[in-house]
């Protein structure tokens, strides 16, 4: 295997060629290992494989979603919640940040959210501390055609707001899924503020919805 002049420079991050004798009649495969994972790449046919960064082979990797959630409020009590925000998008991924590489056969499926809002100005609701519903893991879920579900896995954060891409691990071979959404937050009476709040903690869920998401192909 010979690399071209401009690949010999050390530090030269110009294009290179790759240039490979292989016998009459013979496949050469080039593979190329980043974080561990491999990737080949068929000098024959120019077909990429990998076991576990095949997503990055698609034709596409995001898709429009469209859906709006809320806004939609829950009272239990001295405690009020309400939420509202927009799905945007569906990107599939090989790997996401703070989450690695997929499992092999796997993918990661990132539904954007934008416009997220959680208010808590109901009466009494100052008196509570309380978990974000958008980060709660029985918030969201999605469900393939086989009535499978793959649980919330993690949200990458994309501003210092509430809004990100809600993550779910789903196998590489799905095409379409639902998304379930229903907010979901634990509260509990503040240190700080007046014990006299009524309850003093609990859960509360807010009304659901499901969205069809088509993955891209």
């Amino acid at each position: 295997m010979a690399r071209s002049p401009a690949e010999e420079d050390e530090g030269s991050d110009q294009a290179g060629t790759v240039v490979v004798g292989v016998p009459q009649g013979k496949d050469a495969q080039l593979i190329v290992t980043f974080a561990g994972v491999d990737q080949t790449v068929s000098f024959t046919t120019g077909e990429r494989t990998s076991k576990t960064a095949a997503t990055y082979y698609r034709s596409k990797s995001t898709a429009d979603l469209t859906g709006t959630y809320g806004p939609h409020r829950v009272v239990k009590g001295d405690f009020g919640l309400e939420h509202q925000t927009h799905f945007t998008k569906v990107t599939v991924l090989p790997s996401a940040d703070g989450l690695g590489w997929a499992k092999s056969g796997t993918m990661w499926v990132a539904v954007g959210t934008e416009g997220s809002d959680v208010r808590t100005n109901l009466p009494g609701t100052r008196d509570y501390f309380y978990s974000s519903p958008v980060s709660s893991p029985r918030t969201a879920q999605l469900v393939d055609a086989r009535s499978h579900s793959f649980a919330l896995a993690g949200k990458l954060v994309t501003t210092m707001s509430s809004e990100g891409d809600l993550v779910f691990q789903v196998p590489e071979t799905t095409r379409s899924v639902t998304l379930r959404y229903a907010p979901t937050a634990t509260f509990a009476v503040t240190r700080v503020w007046s014990s006299q709040a009524n309850p003093t903690g609990g859960t509360v869920t807010l009304p659901s919805m499901t969205v069809k998401v088509d993955l891209p192909q």
